[in-house]
């Protein structure tokens, strides 16, 4: 029983630390320069043979998310492009974000769309810079169409499968006083029934690439 009632004290102690040690810790400030505008010059349009389908007004974004949706997660930026190759269509959504609030399960908004998932898996994707984990499932609609998706995050550090990873090794760097670090969320869906799981991987391993290049390797 006394063995029990210390550990209870050290537990609450301990608790008091990390607490305080959370308030001391220096807040997360946000990268100069990082906005929206920024993402959309630093992400690439060109992927191998696929081409970004541009909206009618010509924009840097083939469409928008919701006001709501950057009302909720109050990032940097969203940028949402399409790219086609022949018959193969693919959509890419890339949020960054120096909150760690920004990011949360994708699943949730995709149900909240329509979309019913599969079976989802963490899986490993090939890189230039060797394997990384994402989340990979099939996924319906309701007019029962199916489609390919994975999505993945990234920091300073690391590439992680689902977001709290990512958030926790953000918190970490806070503790130990390391420079800001910021987030950045992929999604990929193959939109086109051509675009197998194969060809999603294909086209991530090539778009990471060419993002590694275009932004510098901050995105």
């Amino acid at each position: 029983m006394e063995k029990l009632r210390k550990s209870a004290v050290w537990l609450g102690v301990s608790f008091v630390i990390v607490g305080l040690a959370i308030q001391l810790a220096p807040k997360a400030a946000a990268t100069p320069g990082h906005t929206e505008s920024w993402m959309e010059s630093s992400l690439p349009k060109q992927i191998g043979k696929f081409t970004m389908v541009y909206s009618d007004g010509g924009t840097e974004q083939t469409y928008k998310m919701p006001e709501s949706t950057y009302n909720e997660l109050v990032p940097y930026g969203i940028v949402c492009r399409v790219y086609r190759a022949g018959e193969d269509v693919i959509d890419v959504v890339v949020i960054s974000s120096n909150k760690k609030e920004s990011f949360h399960d994708p699943k949730v908004c995709f149900t909240a769309q329509g979309w019913t998932f599969g079976t989802l898996n963490e899986e490993p994707i090939k890189t230039s810079k060797g394997d990384i984990r994402a989340t990979v499932a099939s996924m319906s609609n309701q007019d029962g169409r199916t489609s390919q998706t994975i999505f993945f995050y990234k920091d300073a550090d690391n590439y992680y499968a689902a977001p709290q990873g990512m958030t926790f090794n953000m918190l970490k760097r806070r503790l130990l006083f390391k420079p800001n670090s910021d987030g950045v969320f992929y999604r990929f869906i193959g939109v086109s029934p051509s675009v197998t799981k194969e060809k999603l991987q294909a086209f991530i391993s090539d778009y990471l690439a060419e993002s590694e290049r275009t932004s510098d390797g901050k995105l």
